[in-house]
């Protein structure tokens, strides 16, 4: 199954992050994400974008995430997802259940 809607690239104004990370570390972080049902990506960008306002930087709550995912506008409808599955293709293999 294929999400159409999804890009394969980001914007250009994104940049990749790579942490390192200690496996206790991340094994506690992915508990606290899935509390949320969350995916890794967005809990630390909600992680950051909460360090950044408690010091009192104001952080666009767009920029959390990804900008072709970015929440749509409140008074905007929601677009539905076009889905596409990808064609059926015969297989050349018989099941033998008949066969004894």
């Amino acid at each position: 199954m294929y999400n159409a809607n999804v890009p394969n690239q980001r914007s250009e104004k994104q940049k990749v992050v790579a942490v390192w990370m200690d496996e206790a570390f991340l094994a506690a972080l992915d508990a606290a994400r899935k509390l949320d049902h969350l995916d890794r990506s967005t809990f630390i960008r909600r992680a950051i974008a909460e360090a950044l306002e408690r010091r009192g930087i104001p952080c666009d709550p767009k920029h959390i995430y990804p900008a072709d995912r970015n929440q749509p506008e409140p008074t905007a409808k929601p677009e539905r997802s076009k889905i596409k599955f990808p064609p059926h293709r015969p297989s050349h293999y018989e099941l033998n259940e008949g066969e004894k």
